[in-house]
Parts: structure tokens; C-alpha cells; sequence
């Protein structure tokens, strides 16, 4: 398994999701925006610092949840 070379990245194939940290100081908002809209992403925003899973867990989980439901809502198959 882990001899296995990767030939197509996931997030180029499969629904991804992005949580964007508004209040985040570690990596700037904006840039974390451009890489989910390079990437086709669905993007989450939350009012919170760098740290949303301890400041926000149950938000996070949410989103989790949510992002989770809909990959096997959009591919039931996989």
C-alpha cells in the first residue's frame, strides 16, 4: 500500500470542502480562499482564529458532517 505511487491528486477528482478561519493570523484568509477556489473547492467560512477546531468543535464536526453527506449524496457509487 504505501509502495503505491499517487498519479492523480484526490482533490482533482473527488468533492473537497474548505474551511476558511476569517480570523485566522497564522495564514491569511484571502490566501486560504484563493487555494480552495484553485482547487474547485466548497468553502466554509467561520469566525474564528487558527485554531477553529478547539475554539469551534462542534461548527467544525458540523461542516464535517455536512461536507461528508454530500459526497455520498453526489457519488453513491464510490
Amino acid at each position: 500500500m504505501f509502495d503505491d505511487k499517487l498519479t492523480v491528486a484526490a482533490w482533482k477528482t473527488k468533492p473537497n470542502w474548505a474551511l476558511i478561519s476569517t480570523q485566522d493570523q497564522m495564514l491569511a484568509p484571502a490566501m486560504e480562499a484563493m487555494m480552495a477556489k484553485r482547487m474547485g473547492a466548497v468553502t466554509v467560512s467561520v469566525d474564528s482564529c487558527h485554531m477553529v477546531i478547539q475554539q469551534d468543535p462542534a461548527e467544525v464536526a458540523a461542516i464535517i458532517d455536512q461536507a461528508a453527506r454530500n459526497a455520498l449524496n453526489n457519488h453513491p457509487n464510490e
